[in-house]
């Protein structure tokens, strides 16, 4: 149901921060892996561990692709470690918001001729970047791995990322998804509330590190032209207007148009074929 008011933001953007190093992250470490090797990854990256501790900051994770440090802060010491790392040269803001998007599969895709010519996904490793997936009798046996990235649990308490996963992957007697015989990784990334990219950030880690074909992300956030990660010339930017979330958001979205952002690849969305009308007698 939609509502006038606009999509509470997680709590947790309060309480961490994203730092762009002045050196290349050399490599990836999960919250809670191992808080002594991020502390390392993150001083080799240039960031003073001994400003992050005047704050009672503490190294979250760190990314390697993104090429970024996550910082955990208390709420009301964010300010002020954001304006010295600021003077010591480094870009620091909170993490985005980003919520579930949930978009249409439709026939057009021809996947039952797909089928027929006996793809049906087994071999596969999909890994689904969402809200969870419940234990659904439609992917019986299929669920490699689960884990929470969140705290909130890996209860898929939304409901979102198990529909997901079952466009992916369900094998029910009457609705399939794209490949029932594919195996399923599920990394929690949003919660109730949504979620912020810091958690999807360290969910890709993960994912990555079990060995999948394909990660899925069926969700979005507030648009920013001048993201660092957006702007690098290694990163594919694909857009589709109109792919938005139903539940109105602080701000409304200014501009629709397809491929006015320079350096985007545009998507084109596929029309549904509409049945020919009868000829009238």
């Amino acid at each position: 149901m939609l509502t006038s008011e606009p999509t509470p933001l997680p709590a947790t953007l309060a309480t961490r921060l994203i730092v762009e190093p002045r050196i290349r992250v050399r490599t990836s470490v999960l919250p809670a892996e191992d808080p002594e090797r991020a502390s390392a990854v993150c001083a080799d990256s240039g960031v003073p561990l001994a400003l992050l501790a005047r704050h009672g900051a503490t190294v979250r994770q760190t990314h390697r692709r993104a090429n970024v440090v996550v910082i955990d802060v208390p709420a009301e010491r964010q300010d002020a470690l954001r304006t010295d790392l600021a003077a010591a040269g480094f870009d620091a803001r909170p993490p985005k918001p980003v919520f579930p998007l949930l978009n249409e599969s439709v026939p057009a895709q021809h996947v039952p001729a797909i089928w027929r010519a006996g793809f049906e996904g087994a071999g596969l490793r999909i890994a689904i970047v969402d809200t969870g997936a419940d234990r659904h009798p439609d992917f019986a046996g299929r669920i490699a791995l689960a884990q929470d990235f969140t705290e909130h649990g890996d209860v898929d308490d939304v409901g979102h990322g198990t529909h997901v996963a079952g466009i992916a992957a369900g094998a029910g007697a009457v609705y399939r998804g794209v490949a029932p015989k594919a195996t399923l990784v599920i990394a929690k990334a949003l919660a109730g509330d949504g979620g912020s990219e810091d958690a999807v950030l360290a969910a890709m880690s993960w994912a990555s590190r079990q060995n999948v074909d394909v990660m899925n992300l069926s969700l979005g956030g507030p648009g920013d032209p001048k993201d660092p990660l957006a702007a690098r010339p290694d990163v594919v930017q694909l857009a589709r207007p109109g792919a938005g979330p139903a539940r109105p958001q602080a701000r409304p979205r200014r501009d629709r148009r397809r491929g006015h952002a320079r350096g985007c690849l545009p998507l084109r969305r596929r029309r549904r074929e509409r049945p020919r009308e009868r000829a009238r007698p």
